[in-house]
């Protein structure tokens, strides 16, 4: 097809063509928004789900060998610590489990409500045998999701929220 004489060469994309193709930029970025939020989610529920289980592992080492261990929580995560020659605690350095841990981004240890006591706040929590004695640990997310780890009757449970169980 000729043109006529004097026509002008256009090109280019009109409005609506850049209007679209924004519009479907805006929801994909939304969408990763979302992904990357559930995701750090998901990250936060393993790593409370595993302090959880070494919890268990811990009470179950230290009513096998019949030694005091405990639980410390740190600024940015825990660990477990055992009584040395000394009679000061230091870290257990004889099992992978229960090596020092950082939590993962965007979770921190919650001060306890008013009126609450957690017994990790004023030391080290003893982990001296079958019966555990009572306790909750409460860590909160970046997005105000709260996680609660909850140890009585010589069970430890994790619940999400701030319901006491």
């Amino acid at each position: 097809m000729t043109r006529p004489p004097g026509a002008a060469d256009l090109r280019g994309f009109t409005l609506l063509e850049v209007m679209v193709v924004l519009s479907l930029l805006g929801l994909l970025a939304q969408g990763m928004v979302v992904a990357l939020g559930a995701i750090e989610r998901r990250d936060h529920d393993r790593a409370v789900e595993a302090l959880r289980a070494r919890l268990d592992v811990a009470v179950e080492r230290a009513w096998i060998r019949g030694q005091t261990l405990a639980f410390e929580r740190t600024p940015n995560g825990y660990r477990f610590v055992v009584t040395g020659a000394d009679g000061a605690w230091q870290a257990v350095a004889d099992s992978a489990t229960l090596a020092p841990r950082t939590l993962p981004e965007g979770l921190r240890w919650s001060t306890p409500d008013s009126g609450q006591r957690e017994p990790a706040d004023d030391g080290p929590l003893l982990l001296s045998g079958r019966e555990v004695p009572p306790f909750r640990l409460r860590l909160t997310a970046a997005d105000g999701r709260t996680h609660v780890i909850v140890g009585r009757h010589g069970m430890i449970e994790r619940t999400t929220g701030s319901e006491d169980r």
